[in-house]
């Protein structure tokens, strides 16, 4: 449905703000009203509220002046300078003395009536400049048109106090009995708060002031009071409040407090940390004014590092500056790890908790009850948040009202992210936390109650991770990783309890899957594997035999002596699911054993049935995962054999179809995958494409940067089989820029080598031998993270050498690919096959056969190192031909 698009309103004019800014100050008194008591009709009002030819004509002052002498017999007009301001919001000159009226209004304006105190304001002077928070005034000054009790709530040092005196001091014109600040920091008793409020309203004597007394005062008049630092007496600050509220119709209240005041009518609003460019700004500001320092930038990368490390709290930048007497950007940087100490010198006459960040801290630290601190100082084991199920593993069923009481007094924080609420400290109250739990001496019993909870969280987890909500929870998982590294590192340290690491760790199998976690599987699946215990449940030593052979064994250069070993690893943990009842495990061991006699590559028939019965167990169990893998294991085997292809359609096709039900995602995003593969050997490139592309999205849902990465390689590939050379540049080029920005540089090499071909064929053989080069040396940097695409690196680096007429040392490469394929048991698909067999040819003819061989033989005895050794000389030495 279509909406008729409405202009943006009209902006009022000044003359009218001002204006109207008087008038509210009598209750009751319309803008119509305010035309009565002048004698004039109320649409000649309400042209002049816009700037209109009734206040720019040439009865315009004589219009103003009856309207401000009718504001002054209200009492809402009382000053000069405010009848004055009228006067030139309408572009007119001030009150004129030789004017008898206007000579009345002077003298009348200018000797305050009988009971008009002439202080309108006790807010203090600013002694430094306020910095930026532009965003945030105006927030607050929204809030306080809307509400009569705003608090401004917010950890130590965040800039309540500045914040709401910058705001009240801008708004002193809408309050015509002032503005007025009175602070409570010093106050020990909640019962003075009546007589502080009337001394900061000048009200001297030497009664004493009642709550009922000082409501009366106030009932009629128009003020903003101002209840600074109320945390540490928030029940009498509440009473005291609610009853002056309820009594004065025409006050309002500005709070600030580390925690709300829980009363009705009050508006809360959190005072965020500040954004990186005031933040820096402030940093120069006080650095520049304190310590003379004219050197410093608001841009440097240092002075940013600096105010992002300290959360962007003003008062631990406004520290942090006075340092740079002593200490370079460098050195401050370098000692946030130990802050309390390097910002424990703060300015005489501050507050004393604004005399230090230890000190800002403590004031609110000391004003928690006993199991408030207690739970404070054990989530500090948390790193970068937690959610409410990992709380309540840490601090027990009471964890969600304590996180409350925390959040009330500011000193953690909420955030909702893929389906969870999360709270986390800011890093400077973390480690203030952090300290206190090491001076109670709790750090032991924490770190082991927070692994205890990271194993009772991720075994909640199994079972989503493994159907519907699969999505949901490697979303929930990678937001605790940094925990859940926390934990695995604690457990297996000297001294701790390594059975939760190792719980974990067999826990993660799709985590482990993903190819962005590559470096993590290999490191924490092989330290568990060498921590694991007879003692330990039989289903956890069982999962490590097969995710160790999975993840750390298979990383290396295998031969078929190991997969015949790894077969026998694969039955033993087999024997271990079946004693332990576990079907699904049994089911993914008899997977393993087919998928490990397939590359022994003997009796192949046998490794097809293990498969098929692995498939069948872990259908009857009801899991996907195992299914999915076992399908896409033998669809794989079926398809490089290249003469089953119908039965390895009719596999992916399954695979897809049980991943789209159950909804596994990972799987579905590598049988999409293979069903493009299927299509591109049937030379079906535009349903390939559409597999590719949809397999690419999913990847993408998932934040699976590798599996996004490698279907653009492959949608680039695809473009290049198809002879669309500028596309697939294209597409190259994307994946190139994606890879830089988002996957390590180890896997870089996944769209060189392909890019360096496309180079070649468009005739750009500077960027194709560049490419090549930056391809060796990520294969001699990262030789742990590609060993198995050796082949394929150095069947491009022999297109390269015969492209410069290199022929010698082609050959020698070629000789090295093939020892690899031999090795991994791979066999080159028949595209691929195709494509390189013209530059062999070409290299043969040109050696002859006797020399080819031998080069040849030379490149097929070489270790790999030597053989890259080899490779990255000769393509450093030599330079291409134009084509």
């Amino acid at each position: 449905m279509q909406t008729k698009a409405t202009s943006a309103p009209r902006q009022q004019h000044a003359f009218g703000v001002i204006l109207d800014q008087i008038r509210q100050r009598k209750p009751g008194l319309s803008q119509k009203h305010l035309a009565e008591l002048a004698g004039y009709d109320p649409a000649t009002v309400a042209r002049m509220n816009q700037g209109k030819k009734d206040l720019t004509g040439p009865s315009g002052r004589e219009r103003v002046v009856r309207l401000m002498e009718a504001l002054a017999d209200q009492g809402a007009l009382i000053r000069l300078d405010e009848a004055n301001a009228l006067l030139h919001a309408a572009a007119l000159q001030p009150l004129f003395d030789r004017h008898p009226v206007e000579a009345r209004l002077i003298a009348r304006l200018s000797v305050l009536p009988s009971g008009q105190r002439q202080r309108r304001t006790n807010l203090p002077a600013e002694l430094t400049s306020f910095v930026g928070r532009i965003a945030e005034i105006g927030e607050v000054r929204r809030l306080l048109s809307t509400t009569r009790l705003l608090t401004l709530t917010g950890s130590g040092g965040c800039g309540k106090t500045r914040l709401a005196q910058r705001v009240s001091a801008d708004a002193l014109l809408n309050y015509s009995e002032g503005v007025w600040v009175v602070e409570l920091a010093a106050v020990t008793d909640g019962a003075s708060i009546p007589d502080l409020v009337a001394h900061a309203l000048g009200l001297v004597g030497t009664e004493h002031w009642s709550s009922e007394s000082l409501q009366d005062y106030l009932r009629e008049r128009q003020s903003l009071l101002i209840l600074d630092n109320c945390e540490h007496l928030i029940d009498a600050v509440a009473t005291f409040v609610i009853t002056v509220l309820r009594a004065c119709a025409n006050v309002t209240i500005l709070a600030t407090s580390r925690e709300a005041l829980n009363v009705d009518g009050e508006t809360t609003w959190r005072v965020p940390p500040m954004q990186p460019t005031d933040s820096g700004q402030l940093f120069v500001d006080r650095a520049t004014a304190a310590r003379g320092r004219r050197d410093v930038r608001a841009g440097d990368s240092a002075v940013a590092q600096i105010c992002q490390r300290l959360d962007g709290i003003p008062l631990a930048i406004e520290l942090a500056a006075t340092r740079l007497s002593a200490l370079s950007l460098a050195d401050i940087a370098d000692r946030l790890d130990d802050r309390f100490h390097l910002l424990s010198a703060g300015r005489r006459g501050a507050l004393p908790r604004h005399q230090t960040l230890q000190a800002a801290i403590d004031w609110s630290y000391d004003a928690l009850s006993p199991d408030e601190q207690q739970a404070f100082r054990r989530l500090s084991v948390f790193v970068d948040g937690w959610n409410l199920d990992l709380a309540a593993g840490l601090l027990g069923s009471e964890s969600m009202h304590i996180l409350e009481r925390l959040l009330a007094k500011c000193l953690i924080s909420r955030e909702e992210r893929n389906g969870l609420t999360r709270y986390r400290y800011l890093e400077s109250i973390r480690q203030y936390a952090r300290k206190k739990l090491d001076a109670y001496d709790e750090l032991a019993h924490a770190n082991q109650q927070h692994a205890l909870a990271c194993t009772k969280w991720i075994a909640a987890a199994e079972k989503p991770l493994r159907g519907a909500q699969q999505r949901t929870w490697i979303y929930r998982i990678n937001d605790e990783w940094q925990n859940i590294s926390t934990a695995l590192g604690w457990s297996f340290s000297p001294g701790s309890e390594a059975y939760f690491g190792c719980h974990i760790v067999s826990m993660l199998r799709v985590i482990w899957s993903n190819a962005d976690r590559v470096l993590d599987a290999h490191h924490w699946v092989a330290t568990a594997f060498a921590a694991v215990t007879p003692n330990m449940p039989l289903r956890v030593q069982a999962s490590l035999i097969v995710l160790h052979i999975d993840i750390v064994e298979r990383a290396g250069v295998p031969d078929v002596g190991i997969f015949k070993r790894w077969a026998k690893a694969y039955e033993h943990a087999l024997d271990l699911y079946r004693q332990a009842g576990d079907k699904v495990g049994v089911a993914d061991a008899t997977c393993m054993i087919g998928a490990a006699l397939l590359d022994v590559q003997e009796d192949l028939a046998i490794a097809e049935r293990w498969l098929r019965d692995g498939i069948a167990l872990a259908v009857d169990a009801g899991d996907t995962i195992v299914a999915s893998f076992g399908r896409l294991v033998l669809a794989g085997f079926y398809g490089d054999t290249q003469k089953r292809e119908a039965d390895c359609m009719v596999l992916a096709q399954e695979c897809i179809a049980t991943c789209e039900a159950a909804g596994d995602v990972a799987d579905l995003t590598n049988a999409r995958m293979l069903l493009g593969l299927i299509y591109m050997n049937q030379l079906r490139f535009a349903d390939a494409l559409v597999q590719f592309a949809t397999s690419k999205q999913l990847a993408h849902d998932l934040h699976s940067c590798l599996d996004e990465l490698n279907a653009m390689i492959i949608i680039f590939l695809t473009l290049r089989y198809m002879g669309q050379s500028q596309e697939s540049l294209t597409a190259g080029d994307e994946a190139l820029r994606f890879a830089r920005e988002h996957v390590s540089p180890g896997n870089h090499h996944q769209v060189l080598r392909p890019l360096s071909e496309t180079y070649l064929a468009l005739g750009d053989t500077t960027r194709a031998f560049d490419t090549v080069r930056e391809l060796l040396a990520g294969q001699k940097r990262y030789p742990q993270l590609v060993p198995m695409l050796l082949m394929a690196n150095f069947d491009v680096t022999g297109r390269m050498l015969c492209a410069a007429c290199q022929y010698a040392g082609a050959a020698t490469i070629f000789g090295f690919a093939d020892a690899c394929a031999v090795s991994f048991n791979y066999v080159r698909r028949d595209v691929v096959v195709a494509d390189f067999a013209p530059v062999r040819a070409l290299t043969k003819a040109s050696l002859g056969a006797g020399e080819f061989q031998a080069r040849y033989t030379a490149g097929w005895a070489m270790t790999a190192e030597q053989a890259l050794d080899f490779a990255i000389d000769t393509i450093s030495s030599c330079k291409p031909l134009p084509q």
